[in-house]
């Protein structure tokens, strides 16, 4: 199946639960906002590598459509460059469980897109979605454990539908009206 297929029936899936879930916003605004998260992430990344070219600066992303299941996903192939971030965040803590380290780090990484997008539409417009976007990253947490725990021994198949499906089906949580009005997709 081509790579654009899957995509765009993961993002066909989105579509339908935010609408479910969010109510009224245009499904053509919804379809789009998913690549346009992934392009402008990638847009971001070559900016980076083109100011900063003689620092050893890799793609923002790995290829995620290859994601073998979800830890390699978040692990190895989603957002690279917050990952060092992350790292020296958590370590900060110093725990000595691995699962409260992920589980820290998707707390951290909740709490900095509340901050870059619920807080601002806050500010300006007065409506809070406060704890969609933590609500999904704490989700994935929960998923990566899940994963780790029971979903490990499945098949191949089985742990790359397994990752789709978690990081698909809460994306309503993500997609909301602030990140859709912060991406010029909806107008309050």
């Amino acid at each position: 199946m081509p790579k654009f297929v899957l995509f765009f029936s993961l993002t066909a899936l989105s579509v339908y639960l935010a609408k479910h879930f969010l109510g009224d916003l245009n499904y053509w605004k919804i379809l789009l906002v998913s690549p346009a998260i992934y392009f402008s992430t990638e847009a971001m990344g070559a900016l980076g590598q083109l100011l900063f070219p003689f620092k050893n600066s890799w793609p923002i992303h790995a290829d995620p459509l290859k994601s073998r299941d979800l830890g390699n996903f978040w692990g190895r192939r989603w957002n690279l460059w917050i990952q060092d971030w992350l790292r020296d965040i958590t370590g900060a803590f110093k725990s000595n469980s691995r699962s409260q380290t992920i589980l820290l780090g998707f707390l951290f990484s909740g709490l900095f897109h509340e901050l870059m997008c619920n807080l601002p539409y806050w500010l300006i417009y007065r409506k809070s979605y406060f704890g969609t976007m933590m609500a999904y990253f704490l989700i994935q947490g929960l998923a990566l454990w899940i994963d780790k725990k029971y979903i490990k021994v499945s098949s191949p198949f089985l742990r790359r539908i397994y990752c789709w499906c978690a990081v698909v089906i809460p994306s309503p949580l993500f997609i909301n009206v602030p990140l859709l009005t912060f991406l010029g997709l909806k107008h309050v």
